[in-house]
């Protein structure tokens, strides 16, 4: 049988077993060993990276307990946060029928399930309320608002 002209030999490389497809192309030895170096550095110089939630939740009610529908609620962070695949620092949200809020983001590492944020909560009527330096430990939150006379 002669020898197929269109495929050119090589020295095999120590990491390529002869009549690979990567010893039968001119750099394929070299490709298959700058493969296997970039490998091993990717693999020395990952770092992990750590996905947490950061929740933010809570009701705004009136001065009575009854909940306020309606309410206009934002939420600052001094980092940068992820609401699916958008980098956000700051959210909006407007509570229900029932007063409740809630802003679910994500963060990348290193976990801090502690990062501060501000709130605030305003409806026409209504004093505006804030508080800063919240955590979600603090949460759920329960903000009262006062009618404005």
């Amino acid at each position: 049988m002669a020898p197929n002209t269109r495929v050119q030999r090589t020295r095999v490389a120590r990491c390529a077993r002869p009549g690979s497809p990567l010893t039968r192309h001119p750099l394929g030895a070299r490709v298959a060993a700058v493969g296997a170096i970039s490998a091993l550095l990717g693999i020395a110089c990952a770092r992990s990276i750590v996905d947490y939630t950061i929740m933010v939740t809570g009701v705004v009610v009136d001065q009575v307990g009854q909940p306020v529908r309606d309410a206009h609620v934002t939420v600052d962070f001094p980092i940068t946060v992820y609401s699916a695949v958008l980098a956000v620092t700051h959210g909006e949200a407007w509570t229900g029928q029932d007063g409740r809020f809630g802003f679910d983001f994500m963060s990348h590492g290193p976990a801090d399930p502690n990062i501060v944020y501000s709130l605030v909560v305003a409806k026409p009527g209504y004093s505006e309320v804030s508080i800063e330096g919240a955590t979600q430990a603090t949460g759920p939150h329960r903000l009262v608002l006062e009618t404005v006379k």
